[in-house]
């Protein structure tokens, strides 16, 4: 009698777990979050980080970027003091001529603008104020003071931020000029804003040749 030869069938079920590996790991490509910025060692995250770091070490290194941009451009600062001399020079004019006494203004203020730039003087409130009204009573195209935008000219307040700028010069490049400063500072505190320049000329005139001395003296 022939012998029946019954094949087994094979069994699914590594098929069924071959397809439920497959598709776990499709739903976990799938589901699973990006964790690449919760690693600090992350290679992404490091050089996003770098980068912020370097631009902020880049920003500490040049503060100065938009501030040593200066507001008005200027000639040498002895150009101005030459000028300012030939203002002061047998003239009596000097506080009772307001346009005489704006002029002389003007020149001792590029002449100290001037300076600061020379002296890399550059971070300074008072610099700017003295820049800001530079530009605004100037003409843009030649750099010449208009007289016609002047005449809200508040004389103490530019005198004020001059003289400070002519300390942070001093104080940098001239220490030996501690005792002229002091002069020009009780100078510059006597300048009153409640009387007319024509009554306290001796002051002006006083104040322009002491700071005129001290931006001539010098080295920077």
């Amino acid at each position: 009698m022939a012998e029946i030869k019954i094949e087994k069938k094979k069994p699914i079920w590594p098929w069924i777990l071959v397809i439920l590996i497959i598709l776990g790991i499709i739903m976990y490509v799938v589901y699973t979050p990006n964790h690449e910025d919760v690693y600090p060692n992350d290679t992404n995250t490091y050089n996003s980080t770098d980068t912020i770091i370097r631009n902020n070490e880049n920003e500490s290194a040049y503060p100065a970027t938009t501030t040593q941009e200066t507001m008005v451009s200027y000639e040498s600062s002895s150009t101005y003091l030459v000028q300012l001399q030939e203002n002061l020079d047998g003239s009596t004019a000097i506080g009772t001529d307001s346009v005489q006494t704006r002029k002389a203004l003007y020149n001792l203020a590029y002449a100290t603008a001037s300076k600061a730039e020379e002296s890399n003087i550059y971070d300074s409130d008072a610099l700017k104020n003295l820049e800001s009204q530079l530009q605004k009573h100037t003409t843009s195209s030649t750099n010449d003071v208009d007289m016609t935008k002047v005449e809200t000219l508040d004389f103490n307040t530019m005198s004020s931020d001059i003289t400070t700028v002519i300390e942070d010069i001093q104080t940098n490049h001239a220490p030996e000029l501690k005792e002229d400063m002091s002069k020009l500072k009780e100078t510059s505190n006597a300048l009153s804003t409640s009387m007319a320049w024509s009554e306290q000329q001796k002051n002006i005139e006083a104040y322009f040749k002491q700071a005129h001395d001290i931006l001539i003296n010098i080295q920077s």
